[in-house]
């Protein structure tokens, strides 16, 4: 109780974030460091992050879909007008 009521993690939940990060290949310091900055908010931004990312990529499509029916069009009319 007392780790928890000061906000240090337990023993069995450290040695579960040190092979966390040594899976990824980071330091526990690190770790530490982005927990502090990133802080409770992290999850809810990498949710906010990924649509953006998503809808990012969906409008990119769309322009390149576009552009490529501009150059169509611009190629039928340089050979309708020769």
């Amino acid at each position: 109780m007392r780790a928890r009521a000061t906000g240090r993690p337990t023993p069995r939940r450290r040695h579960f974030l040190a092979n966390v990060c040594r899976e990824h290949g980071i330091s526990e310091a690190t770790l530490d460091r982005w927990k502090f900055y990133y802080g409770d908010e992290a999850a809810e931004e990498l949710h906010r992050l990924r649509m953006l990312e998503n809808e990012n990529h969906r409008l990119r499509e769309l322009v390149v879909n576009q552009t490529l029916d501009i150059d169509q069009l611009k190629s039928s009319l340089r050979k309708d007008s020769s």
